[in-house]
């Protein structure tokens, strides 16, 4: 399979970006939070995902619900706690998916599993809230295996026809979208919680599922259309 992306390549980038989520730290200090432009939009769109087993699910929706009650935010519930390999064809306000896209990412999701039945499920270690003024995520050390899962899974959506599929660029898993703004002098407690909270969390994916997803001012809302087990 062609090399999309280089390991060194996904690890710089993945670096780059937690950086500028550590550097976000003081735009939050002086100005506080806005609105996540995927709420105020209402995206919804088209996903292959790592999912954990009930009880890591559940420990990181719980990080999350501490987190909404300092920061105006949604809460991920833990059917909606995910690290996200495809995401694909956002659109505003959508309120049914493109079947033939999910169809797609079915059947790349099979391949793909059934190429990879030799290679671990990779280990994700969880160690650290990190937040910019629209999102908070939970910081992921991905192992090797994390990057063979995504070559696989981008490959065989090239070969299919779905080119602009992009490389995932780390296993973060995003915990709260901000529904308002709040300035920064309302956010003592949210920057206290996040500083504080010890984050040690071992996952490994025990499947991949196919959804499709929507987020508003409620909920991030995943709709699993096909599973497969690791």
């Amino acid at each position: 399979m062609k090399e999309i992306v280089s390991r060194e390549e996904f690890n710089e980038k993945m670096l780059n970006i937690y950086s500028k989520f550590e550097a976000a730290e003081k735009d939050i200090e002086e100005n506080g939070v806005v609105a996540d432009p995927v709420i105020t939009n209402e995206l919804g769109g088209h996903l292959i995902i790592f999912r954990f087993k009930k009880e890591i699910a559940e420990k990181i929706s719980d990080v999350s619900v501490l987190m909404s009650q300092t920061v105006p935010s949604i809460a991920y519930s833990p059917d909606s706690i995910h690290s996200t390999i495809i995401s694909y064809r956002e659109i505003p306000y959508m309120s049914e998916p493109d079947r033939f896209t999910l169809n797609l990412l079915e059947s790349v999701a099979e391949q793909g599993v059934e190429r990879l039945r030799q290679v671990p499920a990779p280990t994700i270690i969880y160690d650290q809230i990190l937040a910019n003024q629209t999102t908070t995520i939970l910081r992921g050390e991905p192992d090797e295996h994390f990057w063979n899962y995504g070559h696989v899974m981008v490959n065989l959506c090239h070969q299919a026809g779905l080119t602009d599929v992009r490389f995932p660029w780390g296993p973060h898993t995003t915990i709260n979208r901000n529904i308002d703004a709040a300035k920064a002098q309302e956010l003592r407690r949210y920057r206290n919680l996040k500083e504080t909270l010890q984050i040690n969390f071992v996952a490994t994916p025990d499947r991949i599922d196919v959804a499709w997803y929507t987020c508003d001012r409620e909920k991030f809302a995943i709709n699993v259309v096909g599973s497969f087990d690791l």
